[in-house]
């Protein structure tokens, strides 16, 4: 069985430990939280970001990165914004860095403005990963519901390697080669999931909210198409089942947030005391960027960034959809 580890225990690094420890047997999943490995290692919950579900006793939680260095397999969950330090301690301390990556996270570097596996080709030198991206609620990805994600790699023969450890019975795994594309489907969504949530929180119901995500597919596609992504990548896992997935559940943080922007509550208050980040909001800020410097049109996506960040109101979205 290869070596699997997982770098971020947060609710979505958890579950996948979950996934992968069910077909290849013992996985190791590294936190900064001590609480955190010592709740895997001792009762086998994540009581801190995943509490109530039960783990194998095959996965071991740790502190020290020591303990991944001879992985065959890195799912990395890092949040966008800290991959690149994350990657950058690895690379310091040469630890884990012969593994294939299979890169989690969703989001555009802020400042960059780079891709995820931009960052990664950029600090390791290294193009040996993979992206998981898709319709996957960690809580339901953990209590083994159907879940399909979609994993892209330059190369079919990597894809079908991740696809390998990582598919279950209720855990498919759909292959394609558009690594941009993916990536900006799983980052966009996000922006248009506080937008859905927005008009939510303003009142408004599942007429509006299907129309904010018309819109907001066609923005998807559009930044994809613009930066060398597929138009058919949209009609994947990572695309059109992530979008509605994110766009029509209140489990979804990015929803969550949108809703409570939409009431009148600030990003502040909306964020004070969550461990958890909105992915979205950063993502929100990077594409508005991209538009700026490239001179695409988003209205939508560059709306939202106005709204999270207090330049307009929230029911200006509503002019755009």
């Amino acid at each position: 069985m290869p070596k699997i580890s997982v770098i971020g225990a947060g609710a979505w690094g958890t579950a996948l430990a979950r996934v992968a420890a069910d077909k290849n047997g013992a996985v190791t999943i590294f936190a900064r939280e001590k609480e955190v490995v010592e709740s895997i290692n001792s009762v086998h919950e994540n009581r801190i970001f995943l509490p109530d579900i039960k783990l194998s006793s095959s996965i071991k939680a740790t502190g020290n990165i020591e303990d991944i260095a001879d992985s065959d397999f890195i799912l990395n969950v890092t949040p966008s914004q800290f991959l690149r330090s994350q990657l950058a301690d690895l690379v310091k301390e040469n630890k884990g860095l012969k593994a294939h990556f299979i890169i989690c996270s969703k989001g555009i570097e802020n400042g960059t403005l780079k891709l995820m596996s931009e960052v990664y080709e950029e600090v390791t030198g290294s193009n040996n990963y993979s992206i998981l991206s898709g319709p996957s609620f960690a809580e339901e990805v953990a209590e083994k519901h159907y879940t399909t994600v979609s994993v892209a790699a330059k190369e079919e023969s990597i894809a079908k390697k991740v696809k390998d450890i990582m598919e279950l019975p209720d855990f498919k795994v759909s292959m394609n080669r558009d690594v941009v594309g993916t990536q900006l489907c799983g980052s966009l969504k996000n922006v248009i999931a506080i937008a859905c949530g927005v008009v939510k929180g303003l009142g408004y119901g599942e007429n509006t909210k299907a129309a904010t995500i018309t819109q907001g597919a066609k923005e998807i596609a559009t930044l994809a198409l613009f930066l060398g992504g597929k138009r058919k990548t949209m009609l994947e896992p990572c695309g059109i089942g992530d979008l509605v997935l994110t766009c029509n559940s209140e489990k979804s943080r990015n929803f969550s947030f949108g809703f409570g922007l939409g009431q009148g509550k600030t990003p502040g208050e909306l964020t004070a005391g969550k461990p958890q980040v909105v992915e979205g909001v950063a993502t929100a800020r990077s594409v508005y960027d991209i538009c700026r410097q490239r001179n695409i049109d988003l209205t939508l996506c560059n709306m939202i960034y106005k709204v999270v960040n207090g330049i307009a109101e929230p029911k200006e979205i509503l002019k755009l959809i």
